[in-house]
C-alpha cells in the first residue's frame, strides 16, 4: 500500500512540475519581443490594413470585418512591443 502513495504522489509532483513549465514559458510568450523599428512596421501595416478595410465595407463587408480585426491586432503588437510570430518562434527581419 506504501508504493502505491508514493507512486501518487510522485505523479502529482510530475504534473504540479509540468502544470508550473507551462506557466514559466507562457510568461516568456507574453514579453515584448520586437524593437522600435518592429513597432513602427506594425504599426503602418495595421494602417494599412485599416484603409484597406475602409475601403472594403461597402462591397465586402465580411472581408472588412476581417482586414479591421487584422488591423486591430496588429495595432495592439506595435503598442504592446510583441510579435506572435516571434513569440511562436518564426525569424523576422524587423
Amino acid at each position: 500500500m506504501k508504493n502505491r502513495y508514493f507512486d501518487l504522489a510522485a505523479a502529482a509532483e510530475r504534473l504540479v512540475g509540468a502544470h508550473l513549465r507551462i506557466i514559466m514559458s507562457t510568461n516568456s510568450f507574453w514579453k515584448p519581443n520586437i524593437t522600435t523599428a518592429g513597432r513602427v512596421v506594425r504599426a503602418l501595416i495595421g494602417v494599412v490594413l485599416g484603409i484597406a478595410a475602409w475601403f472594403q465595407h461597402t462591397e465586402h463587408p465580411i472581408l472588412a470585418v476581417v482586414l479591421a480585426l487584422l488591423a486591430l491586432f496588429t495595432f495592439y503588437e506595435a503598442w504592446r512591443g510583441w510579435c506572435l510570430g516571434r513569440a511562436c518562434g518564426i525569424k523576422t527581419r524587423i
